[in-house]
Formats: C-alpha cells, sequence, structure tokens
C-alpha cells in the first residue's frame, strides 16, 4: 500500500500519519494541526503497517489506533418551534441530549426514561417514546478509542422540565445557534444534521 499512488491519494504533506476506526474520524479532524499529522480512515481493525514508513527522501511515522470501547447509551429527543432541546451537563461543559448510559441489564427504554426523570424531573412511560435514529460516535469527554453507542427516541412533553443539580441549564437549539456552543459532542452534531435533514428542525 505504501506507493505513490497511495500518498497522492491522501496528499500527505506531513510528516505523521494517523490511522484510525471512521467512527473516531472526529476525535482526530479539526484538533490534529494538518502541517502535523494526516488521518486515514480505515474498517479493519487487525490492519498493522510498519511504524515508520519510508517514500523517496522522506520518512513518515504511522499510528494506529483502534476502537477499544462502546459506551451503550439512550437519548432524549424533544423538539419544539423546530428546535432541539439539549442539557448543559456541568460535568462535560458542553450540551447533550437529556439522556445518558444504560446500567448492565437496562434497555436502552428504561435507560432514557430514567435518566430523564433524574435530569429533567420528567417522567416518561415506554408508550410515550418513539424510536428515531441510532448514533454511533466518539464519546466526547472520554478517553480516545471509546465509542458511544446512542439509541435516540422522540418525545412530547405537557411540562416544563426542571433541571437537577448536575444540569446547568436547559435551552433549545437549531443548528445554526448549536453550531455556536464552543464543544460540541459529536453525536450530538449527528443527530441534529439528521433531524434537519428530515425537516424536524431548522
Amino acid at each position: 500500500m505504501w506507493d505513490k499512488k497511495f500518498l497522492t491519494k491522501y496528499n500527505f504533506l506531513s510528516q505523521t500519519i494517523i490511522f484510525a476506526h471512521p467512527a473516531l474520524a472526529q476525535n482526530f479532524v479539526g484538533t490534529a494541526s494538518p502541517r502535523s499529522s494526516s488521518f486515514v480512515p480505515f474498517a479493519d481493525p487487525g490492519m498493522r503497517e510498519p511504524d515508520s514508513v519510508r517514500f523517496g527522501s522522506r520518512k513518515f511515522t504511522v499510528i494506529f489506533i483502534v476502537m477499544t470501547t462502546s459506551l451503550i447509551t439512550a437519548g432524549l429527543i424533544v423538539i419544539k418551534d423546530k428546535q432541539l432541546l439539549l442539557a448543559f451537563s456541568n460535568n462535560k461543559q458542553a450540551f447533550y441530549l437529556p439522556g445518558g448510559k444504560a446500567d448492565p441489564g437496562e434497555t436502552a427504554v428504561d435507560a432514557v426514561i430514567r435518566e430523564v426523570f433524574e435530569e429533567l424531573n420528567i417522567e416518561l412511560s415506554p408508550k410515550q417514546l418513539r424510536f428515531y435514529t441510532h448514533i454511533t460516535a466518539p464519546a466526547f469527554g472520554e478517553q480516545n478509542g471509546v465509542v458511544m453507542e446512542q439509541d435516540c427516541y422522540i418525545t412530547e412533553i405537557q411540562h416544563e422540565p426542571t433541571p437537577s443539580a448536575e444540569i446547568g441549564e436547559l435551552r433549545y437549539f437549531n443548528t445554526a445557534a448549536y453550531q455556536l456552543q464552543p464543544h460540541r459532542p459529536p453525536g450530538v452534531v449527528e443527530v441534529m444534521r439528521r433531524l434537519k435533514q428530515d425537516g424536524i428542525i431548522d
């Protein structure tokens, strides 16, 4: 694979080449300097090459990062005036979908009902939840290699939610407003992209 065609395809202008599972791309894109590293997605975690390679007079350092851990979560989608309700995590300092990690043996539906009650003081029943989509994305605020797997459910709420102590603020966002946030977890970015594509939010 280490030939002129391969290097030209990825336009390597840097000295470090990072290989990672595609689901981990957002861990590196926008954080690594384009002059110091290049990202190449690969789907085979068993793929291995030398830790360095030469092409002509140029020597490249090769880094492999593979998916190691899945974080099973569930998220709640609440829409108002074509905007998405997000909760600010005091711990992670970012706006997320209401919801959180599933306990061992807990279903996604049970997890989102429990987490929403703990975070928003709203009681939901399974009949009030409609499955919308599943998101796979790098887990924001976790170590590299941790991937979030999240089932997302849509519901309508009859009463204004009340944030718990772990939630700093509740706010409705459209996609443009969310882009102004300093920290944007990849999972939230992806679910908002799908909601906008489906015409559910602006």
